[in-house]
């Protein structure tokens, strides 16, 4: 029986999709894999600060090895150029030091790890507490070992004489034991800046300076007023006197009195003690003073040198 085609339906042949045949107009795509995004993830390192990404073996634009970051060798910096942002962080400003100056890397001397640890203070940073400065400048102008043997008999005699003139003013508060006057006043401002120096060698000073206290209190009770400042007068002239003629036949330069005043008045004596401390005992404020202020006092005798030699021509 055969079966007659029903005439309502209308199939176009042309339309139809055969499973066996392919379509003609349908593209076959491939999948490349090297196309593919390499996958990022963020990864915490304790020492890389730096997410870990996976990088591309066949790209060369992208390395395929970052060296970890030193966490030491990271510091705060306002610098926009190298801002780090970290997952429940606030942003950071760091910066990398170069590893050549940095004090942890082997290729550093033994002084310059040294200085970094004991940081110098500069010129002119701390004024009259400056000791390796101010020291320097006094020993600008006395490297005659004639002339600092000089100073060396002469500088605490004017101290202690200055004393004994000073005796003689009123006093300003009186105990049965002690006597307040000038004299004390200023045994204890030399006493406590000289501590304020370096309170090692500084602390001997102080106990000079006390010694000079009471020996000039003795001195001037038993010579009186009337003879008293005659004698002051005559050993702060002979003290002076012996100083200049040290800078002007051995020393060939004009004494610190002229460019210094607070240094000629205050510093030298203590200075003299220091110069002492280090001839005889070796000793240093700090490792590596005598070195450095060795280089500043070469420094500025050669300054001095070449403003004198511009001046004769």
């Amino acid at each position: 029986m055969s079966r007659k085609p029903d005439p309502t339906r209308n199939v176009d042949k042309s339309t139809t999709r055969n499973p066996t045949r392919p379509d003609p107009t349908r593209t076959r795509t491939t999948r490349d894999p090297k196309s593919e995004i390499p996958e990022t993830r963020m990864t915490r390192n304790p020492n890389d600060l730096r997410p870990e990404q996976s990088r591309n073996p066949d790209d060369p634009t992208r390395p395929t090895h970052l060296p970890p970051l030193d966490s030491s060798s990271l510091s705060l910096s306002p610098s926009p150029s190298s801002l780090l942002f970290l997952p429940g962080q606030s942003v950071l400003s760091l910066q990398v030091h170069n590893p050549k100056n940095h004090p942890t890397n082997p290729l550093l001397s033994q002084s310059q790890s040294t200085n970094q640890i004991h940081p110098k203070p500069q010129m002119g940073q701390t004024g009259l507490l400056d000791l390796e400065n101010q020291f320097a400048f006094y020993g600008a102008y006395h490297s005659n070992p004639t002339n600092i043997l000089i100073h060396t008999f002469f500088v605490w005699p004017i101290f202690y004489m200055a004393l004994v003139l000073l005796q003689f003013t009123p006093a300003l508060l009186s105990f049965s034991f002690l006597k307040l006057n000038f004299a004390f006043v200023f045994a204890i401002l030399y006493a406590v800046y000289y501590v304020l120096l370096d309170p090692k060698a500084g602390s001997l000073g102080a106990v000079l300076c006390f010694f000079c206290l009471v020996g000039s209190d003795l001195l001037a009770s038993v010579l009186g007023f009337s003879l008293g400042w005659k004698v002051v007068l005559v050993s702060q002239l002979v003290c002076w006197t012996g100083q200049f003629i040290g800078h002007g036949i051995f020393e060939h330069r004009a004494p610190a009195l002229l460019d210094n005043l607070a240094q000629a008045f205050l510093m030298a004596p203590f200075f003299v003690l220091l110069e002492v401390l280090q001839h005889f005992f070796r000793y240093e404020p700090y490792p590596g003073f005598q070195e450095s202020v060795t280089k500043k006092i070469e420094a500025n005798i050669g300054e001095w040198k070449k403003k004198n030699h511009k001046k004769l021509t």
